[in-house]
C-alpha cells in the first residue's frame, strides 16, 4: 500500500492534525492504590506506537489500510527478524480506525503488560492490553468520549495510576479519572483555551507533578502542571509565549525530561528553526526560546515530526528526530542539560519517500536505538538500528531494514 504524501501541512511530534481547530484536551486518571510509583525516565512524554515489553522486545503497532490495529515485534532483544511476523488485533465490534500513523498510542502500564489506546473513526476512545507481560492480548474496552482526533496522551502518575489526556473537537480541556482498578470516571474539563488538536505534549516532573504544554491556534505555546505530585488540582493555564520573530502556527510540540531532571519544550517555529524551552535551575520557572538550527532548510509550508527518547547511562539523555517532508531526517541530542545544534541527515543512506508524518524511537535492552520512519514509494515500514551509542549521536547502520507491511 502507497499513501501520498502531504505536501503542504504543518506538524510535528507524533500527534498530528490536517488543519488547526480549536480542541479540548482531556485527562484520563487510572487509579491504582498501593503501587510504586515508576521512574520518571520511563514514563511516556508523547503518543509512540513503538514500545518495549517486559522482556526487552520492541513491539511496533500501525493502523493498516483496512482500519485495523496490526503489530510485529522483535524475535529476541535488540533483534528484529529478517521476516518480521504481523498480526492483527483488529478493531472494536462495529469500530475501524481510519488514521493511519495518529489515532493511538501504547504504553507499558503498572502490571508491566503493554496497554494500546486508540480513538476510532467514529471519535470514541478505546484500549486493549496484554493479559500477562509479554503475552497474548485481551479484548478491546470502551473509554466511551466523542470527538477524539489524534492519539491521547498516557502517563503513569506519581502513585502508579495511569493519566490519559486527549483532545476533541470543542474548546475545552477535560480530566477524566479512573475511580478503581477497572472502572473509569467521566470525562472532566480543566479549561476552555483553544488549542490546534495536534499539539498535546507532556511529562514528568522529577518531584512527580505532571506537566502538559499545547499551542493556540494563535501560535503560542501554554501549560498547565498539577499542584503537587498526588493532588487531582492544577494550577491556572499560563502562557510560555513564542520565538523571537516566530510563532508555532500549525505546529506541533515535544515535552521531555532532561538528564538533569529540567523539563524542555521542543518545537519547529514557522521558520523552519527547532526551538527549545527549557526550565531554570530549581524554581527559577522557565528560560527563554533559544534555536537549536534550522531543520533541513525547512519552512512553514514543511511537514515536521519529531519523536523523543531517553537513553540511560552516564552523560546520556534525551534524543529527539525530526522528520521532515523532503525526506530528510535531522537530530539532537541531550547531555547533562546541554543541546547539540541539530545535525541534518543521520550518516546512513536515505532514498526512500518517507512520510513526514510518521517517526519513531525507543531504546533496545543493550542502550542502542531503534528509529522507525515509512517509505511511501516502497510501501513498508522501515528500521534503522543505532550500532554504537558512544560517538557523537550515535554511529547508526548505513540503511534502513525493511518490515514490511501487514498483507
Amino acid at each position: 500500500m502507497r499513501k501520498t504524501k502531504l505536501a503542504i501541512s504543518l506538524y510535528i511530534v507524533f500527534v498530528t492534525a490536517l488543519v488547526s481547530v480549536s480542541g479540548l484536551l482531556l485527562l484520563h486518571h487510572n487509579e491504582a492504590a498501593a503501587l510504586a510509583a515508576i521512574p520518571v525516565s520511563a514514563v511516556q512524554s508523547q503518543p509512540s506506537t513503538l514500545v518495549a515489553n517486559q522482556d526487552g522486545r520492541l513491539e511496533m503497532f500501525i493502523v493498516g489500510s483496512d482500519g485495523l490495529v496490526h503489530h510485529t515485534w522483535q524475535s529476541s532483544p535488540n533483534i528484529w527478524p529478517a521476516n518480521p511476523l504481523w498480526a492483527t488485533l483488529g478493531a472494536p465490534a462495529g469500530q475501524n480506525f481510519d488514521n493511519m500513523y495518529n489515532s493511538m498510542t501504547v504504553i507499558k502500564n503498572q502490571s508491566n503488560e503493554l496497554e494500546l489506546f486508540a480513538a476510532t473513526a467514529s471519535g470514541s476512545l478505546w484500549t486493549i492490553s496484554q493479559v500477562a507481560p509479554n503475552g497474548v492480548w485481551g479484548i478491546w474496552v470502551s473509554l466511551g468520549g466523542q470527538g477524539f482526533q489524534q492519539a491521547p496522551l498516557v502517563f503513569t502518575d506519581a502513585e502508579g495510576r495511569l493519566e490519559i489526556f486527549a483532545v476533541n473537537s470543542g474548546s475545552v480541556l477535560y480530566s477524566y479519572q479512573q475511580t478503581g482498578s477497572l472502572a473509569w470516571s467521566s470525562w472532566t474539563s480543566l479549561s476552555n483555551v483553544p488549542f490546534t488538536a495536534a499539539s498535546l505534549t507532556g511529562s514528568v516532573n522529577a518531584d512527580g507533578r505532571l506537566e502538559i504544554a499545547a499551542i493556540s491556534t494563535t501560535g503560542t505555546m501554554w501549560h498547565i502542571y498539577q499542584v503537587s505530585p498526588t493532588t487531582l488540582a492544577w494550577s491556572p493555564w499560563s502562557s510560555l509565549g513564542t520565538p523571537v520573530n516566530a510563532d508555532f502556527i500549525g505546529r506541533t510540540a515535544a515535552m521531555a525530561l532532561q538528564s538533569d531532571n529540567r523539563l524542555a519544550i521542543l518545537a519547529v517555529d514557522t521558520n523552519g528553526f527547532l526551538e527549545i524551552l527549557q526550565q531554570g535551575n530549581g524554581a527559577g520557572g522557565w528560560l527563554s526560546w533559544t534555536p537549536l538550527g534550522s531543520v533541513n532548510n525547512g519552512n512553514a509550508s514543511t511537514t515536521y515530526r519529531i519523536a523523543t527518547t531517553f537513553v540511560s547511562g552516564t552523560g546520556e539523555g534525551v534524543n529527539a528526530f525530526v522528520i521532515s517532508s523532503n525526506d530528510e531526517i535531522a537530530s539532537v541530542r541531550e547531555s547533562n542539560g546541554v543541546w547539540t545544534t541539530v545535525t541534518n541527515n543521520l550518516g546512513f543512506t536515505e532514498n526512500g519517500n518517507y512520510n513526514g508524518d510518521l517517526v519513531h524511537a525507543a531504546m533496545n535492552l543493550n542502550g542502542t536505538l531503534d528509529m522507525f520512519v515509512y517509505d511511501n514509494t516502497a510501501g513498508a515500514y522501515m528500521e534503522i538500528h543505532q550500532k554504537d551509542t558512544t560517538l557523537p549521536g550515535g554511529d547508526w547502520e548505513n540503511a534502513f531494514l525493511s518490515l514490511g507491511y501487514p498483507s
